[in-house]
């Protein structure tokens, strides 16, 4: 009996000695996973959607690292036709802007419309910036006489210190 509890107070003690290291928080999360411009024509004139989706997109970027850090916009490939992958929307023609953050004394918020045609930053978090909640919405200029069907493309995030 006497072992086992030499064995506890040693396993206390080393665990006050060499205590575990705190987690980090740098997490990255949306409120949707799905953005959808609905049916679009494609005639001669061509078809424009903007304001999408109506309530926004919500990017909430978190960290504890008391850094600078940035979050980052692209695509992975234009918004390409399912059925017939040679069918493509032009990066030029999907857009994407800011339209609120949760720090109003940060202004570096993207809130002109953007294409994908590179990676760009949509915002720079403060070292002091915590928790920041974006907003964000697309636009989308369907080309006149696109081939019909369903046009998918991703969006990638990042979120880098």
């Amino acid at each position: 009996m006497e072992k086992k509890v030499c064995v506890i107070l040693i396993a206390i003690i080393i665990g006050f000695l060499y205590p575990r290291a705190a987690e980090a928080i740098f997490t990255l999360e949306l409120n949707l996973t799905t953005v959808s411009f609905d049916n679009m024509n494609s005639g001669p004139a061509g078809s424009y959607r903007d304001d999408v989706p109506p309530q926004g997109l919500e990017v909430v970027c978190a960290s504890d690292q008391g850094n600078v850090w940035s979050l980052l916009i692209r695509n992975d490939l234009p918004l390409t036709n399912t059925a017939n992958p040679a069918s493509a929307i032009p990066d030029e023609n999907f857009k994407w802007y800011g339209v609120s953050t949760s720090d109003p004394t940060n202004a570096t918020l993207v809130t002109i419309r953007e294409d994908f045609s590179v990676e760009k930053t949509v915002y720079a978090g403060a070292a002091a910036e915590t928790n920041t909640t974006l907003m964000m919405k697309f636009e989308l200029t369907v080309p006149p006489l696109m081939q019909s069907g369903e046009y998918t493309s991703n969006i990638v995030f990042t979120l880098t210190e």
